[in-house]
């Protein structure tokens, strides 16, 4: 632990994730080690047992952390494994290669050099005393397979785990659809200091109920000024607020789905669904040139980033947080 910790504060890229708290308990391991125990004794039932793992090697941590998780999960469900699995694994690697060899593809030491050193400026940045006054509305959208959940996980890493949250948003619940269209949005807002990460938005009225004729006309064209107006609020109470566009090709789109369904632990990202809305491809895209230009404000303005291309878009998205919360800060 003494080693990890003296090599992750030696570097600018890592420093950040040393904090005082962690100095403390490895000055006091001993001690820290023993109410582990108490605890551990305590609170580890036949329903909910606790399981000690060797963290020295981080690939037999990471095997080890799985297979109990696979365990618990067969023990519960009586998982029969699915067949024909090495097949379906052959096809789903020949159409990532597919998509690598048809991308713009970032030099990968590049991509991964670029992305640590602006992980560790958010970090410091989302630790400052002024951005903490403040707060982060952080929303993203885009086509089908554009790799929004990959951007979402690379923006949250740096961040404190106390201090976001990611809500992903799908069509309102019965309960949902008693109130005005924006109040789920408006629970969401975050306490100063923190993040909230929509995964979809409330940009859904204007995007996918117009397209698929979920909502009547009169609803979607009135509700470019409700949002306008309703982030215009969130700005006022010193939100920094971010919008992100990840478009993709349907060349690629069709690439990734076919990857997903050729691939057993991808095959939930795809469902019928998605397949309907590709059907609508360029009604989505008008749809979404509609959005960006009557919603893209001076304190909230969209950023455009190519799906096509993961890595760059996930580097971009980081820049465009980065520079806002700086200009904010």
């Amino acid at each position: 632990q003494r080693k990890r910790l003296r090599k992750l504060a030696a570097s600018d890229l890592t420093r950040w994730r040393v904090t005082a708290e962690d100095r403390w308990l490895a000055a006091h391991a001993k001690r820290v080690d023993s109410v582990y125990d108490r605890a551990f004794k305590a609170t580890g039932t036949k329903a909910a047992p606790w399981y000690r793992i060797d963290g020295s090697d981080p690939a037999f941590r990471s095997v080890a952390v799985g297979e109990r998780v696979l365990w618990a999960l067969r023990r519960a469900i009586r998982f029969q494994p699915a067949q024909g699995q090495p097949a379906a694994k052959k096809t789903a690697r020949k159409a990532e290669l597919a998509i690598k060899r048809s991308a713009r593809l970032l030099p990968r030491e590049h991509y991964e050099r670029t992305l640590l050193t602006l992980q560790s400026r958010l970090a410091h940045l989302s630790r400052k005393a002024a951005f903490l006054g403040r707060g982060a509305v952080i929303v993203f959208e885009g086509m089908d397979a554009a790799g929004k959940g990959g951007a979402i996980r690379r923006l949250v890493h740096p961040l404190d785990v106390r201090q976001y949250k990611v809500i992903p948003v799908s069509a309102p619940t019965a309960d949902e659809r008693l109130y005005p269209y924006l109040w789920r949005f408006w629970r969401q807002v975050p306490a100063q200091g923190n993040w909230a990460i929509f995964d979809r938005s409330w940009y859904g009225r204007v995007l996918v109920e117009r397209v698929r004729g979920f909502a009547a006309s009169p609803d979607w064209s009135r509700a470019f000024d409700e949002i306008n107006d309703f982030e215009a609020q969130l700005a006022v109470q010193g939100l920094v607020i971010c919008k992100f566009w990840l478009d993709v090709s349907p060349e690629v789109q069709l690439r990734r789905f076919r990857v997903r369904d050729a691939e057993p632990l991808k095959r939930f990202k795809v469902d019928q669904e998605d397949w309907i809305n590709r059907r609508h491809f360029a009604a989505y895209r008008l749809a979404a040139s509609d959005m960006v230009k009557r919603t893209s404000t001076r304190h909230a303005p969209w950023t455009l980033a190519d799906g096509d291309d993961k890595e760059s878009a996930r580097l971009t998205v980081l820049r465009t947080v980065i520079r806002a919360i700086e200009k904010a800060v």
